[in-house]
């Protein structure tokens, strides 16, 4: 446990804090795993010293589970989360905003674990009352109505799923233009809801323009989490070859330009192990895991 000899700190009060911002700038830095053992002792000290209800003490347990799930270990962040819910519906109110911001990254944990049914709940609940005390123009709105349609793209209800994907593209695009990586990213989720619903033309028409270069360059990190989003839908529908070719193409992306201990890079990795596990090739689904940190 770090203490305040160690930090210089003579005020204990202050290391939970100190602790917070040390995890959050190891977490920009790409180093993922070493920021979980500041924002676990954050999580901790603020608890001794605020108690377990202050906001602090909150703060620093939402974000400790989001790096937990950004690393893929969204069981222990599921864990967080609910304490984190449970404790600002009972202290903030159900709807307040930042209930609704943890109800929605429980909501997407939940749908990473394979349960789509609590999480389009969550999700719906979580984007629909930050809507109420934010307004609809709010882009937190809009964030949460993405992660929304993933649910329903996970059920199967693609027309549901369309709707929300297609009003969401039009506030970004009035909001922030065709070029930018909200406008890029809904139109990505839109061409894989096309290509799951078997509508193969129309998932590449909204692939191509989601890529497209001509209203500025895209972003590598942008580029990549498109290409995994692609691969994963190229999973759901059991196309294994398509899949791994475009997941390859991600990841090799994404390692080059933000490294292998970035989280998306780190999530391409685990869904070729997974790939890999499925086509009978466990000693390459072995290597990959072994590159997770």
């Amino acid at each position: 446990m770090t203490t305040c000899r160690d930090t210089g700190i003579t005020d204990p009060s202050l290391l939970p804090t100190v602790l917070y911002r040390l995890a959050t700038t190891q977490q920009k830095q790409g180093r993922n795993r070493d920021a979980l053992v500041p924002y676990a002792e954050a999580v901790e000290l603020s608890t001794a010293v605020s108690g377990a209800d202050h906001p602090n003490t909150l703060l620093f347990r939402n974000d400790y589970a989001r790096a937990l799930a950004g690393l893929g270990d969204d069981e222990a962040a599921v864990k967080q989360l609910r304490v984190v819910l449970a404790t600002r519906e009972r202290v903030l109110g159900a709807d307040h905003p930042e209930t609704s911001i943890t109800r929605v990254d429980l909501g997407r944990s939940l749908r990473r674990l394979d349960q789509p049914e609590e999480a389009e709940r969550q999700l719906r609940q979580g984007r629909d009352d930050y809507t109420a005390a934010k307004g609809i123009d709010h882009p937190g709105r809009w964030i949460g109505t993405v992660h929304l349609a993933g649910a329903l793209i996970d059920l199967k209800r693609y027309d549901d799923a369309e709707k929300e994907l297609t009003a969401t593209e039009a506030f970004y695009l009035g909001h922030s233009g065709p070029g930018s990586t909200e406008t890029r990213w809904v139109r990505a989720r839109l061409s894989s809801l096309h290509l799951r619903a078997g509508r193969r033309a129309d998932a590449d028409r909204l692939l191509a323009l989601a890529l497209d270069a001509a209203p500025g360059p895209v972003d590598p990190r942008t580029r990549g989490r498109i290409l995994t989003d692609r691969g994963e839908s190229w999973l759901a529908l059991g196309e294994l070859g398509e899949a791994e070719k475009v997941l390859k193409e991600s990841f090799g992306i994404l390692e080059k330009e933000l490294g292998a201990a970035n989280g998306d890079a780190q999530y391409a990795m685990r869904l070729l192990a997974g790939l890999c596990d499925r086509q009978g090739r466990p000693q390459e689904a072995a290597a990959w895991r072994a590159r997770l940190l």
